[in-house]
């Protein structure tokens, strides 16, 4: 039944000879095994697991921080007295940007610079496309700086805020470990749009592959792999420079109104005490605040 079923799906050639009675039958098969099309789970190690864990962790380690730092500043004013003093906004937000993208970068380097140390030169560690994870890595620090000014903005001033952000942690790792053995690939697009799961993704399919020398990433990835991965460093970027974005601009808003509000305040103090305000003296606006 098999070798009839695959001639006719290969087209084969069937002829007929011989008289009426004795009708045989004569056929050119081309046969292969039937194809089936089904859903299978990656097969990732412990050791994979637990590697795709630690880049999260070590990844992580100052979002908390710059989180707090910047839900902090605009909690106390400090942003709205260094506007009326007349700092540039685009000069405040690139020093946070900047800094703490450095934070991320050295920390980063460092762990991936020991683990070369400890795993030795000629390792199957040391197998991997590494350029490709200066992009992914890249990518994951500007969506983390975006985010981090996102979640700042709409919990500022929160007791929550610290508790938020390490939750954000914890899910993240637990999704390396859950969603990469519940969801069969190729990943559904639309969670490559949230990037602490774009990360999982793209940290994931590039500790999975291991590299020879003379090769790359995209060559050693299955053909759908290699569909998957084409697009998931993109959408990181287009993600990150969206969050920066829209969190600049809510927060230039906050600040603008803040301004107005302070200088309201200082103004109106200055007439009940009848003496003339100076709006640009930082230690009287620190007393208007209090």
């Amino acid at each position: 039944m098999h070798t009839l079923i695959s001639a006719l799906a290969n087209g084969a050639r069937l002829k007929r000879s011989g008289t009426e009675s004795e009708k045989p039958i004569l056929g050119e098969v081309l046969s292969h095994p039937p194809l089936y099309y089904v859903h299978a789970k990656e097969t990732l190690g412990m050791g994979h697991l637990l590697w795709v864990s630690a880049c999260i962790l070590v990844s992580f380690l100052f979002f908390p921080l710059f989180t707090f730092t910047l839900s902090m500043e605009r909690k106390s004013g400090l942003l709205a007295l260094m506007k009326v003093q007349g700092l540039l906004l685009s000069a405040y937000w690139l020093a946070n940007y900047v800094y703490f993208f450095a934070l991320y970068g050295i920390t980063m380097a460092f762990y991936f610079c020991f683990l070369s140390a400890i795993a030795g030169s000629g390792s199957k560690v040391m197998m991997r496309d590494w350029s490709q994870l200066y992009a992914i890595l890249f990518a994951w620090g500007h969506a983390q700086n975006g985010l981090a000014l996102f979640v700042s903005y709409f919990l500022a001033g929160s007791e929550a805020i610290v508790a938020v952000t390490y939750l954000i942690v914890i899910l993240t790792i637990l999704a390396g470990q859950i969603f990469v053995l519940i969801i069969p690939p190729p990943w559904p697009t639309a969670l490559f749009f949230y990037p602490p799961l774009n990360f999982v993704r793209s940290i994931s399919l590039w500790i999975k592959t291991e590299v020879p020398a003379g090769s790359d990433l995209y060559t050693e990835m299955t053909a759908s792999e290699a569909d998957e991965y084409s697009g998931i460093v993109g959408i990181q970027l287009l993600m990150g420079t969206a969050l920066c974005l829209v969190s600049a601009a809510l927060h230039v808003g906050w600040a603008g109104r803040t301004k107005e509000f302070i200088a309201g305040a200082v103004m109106t103090k200055s007439k009940r005490s009848g003496e003339p305000g100076d709006s640009k003296n930082p230690y009287e606006l620190s007393q208007v605040q209090e």
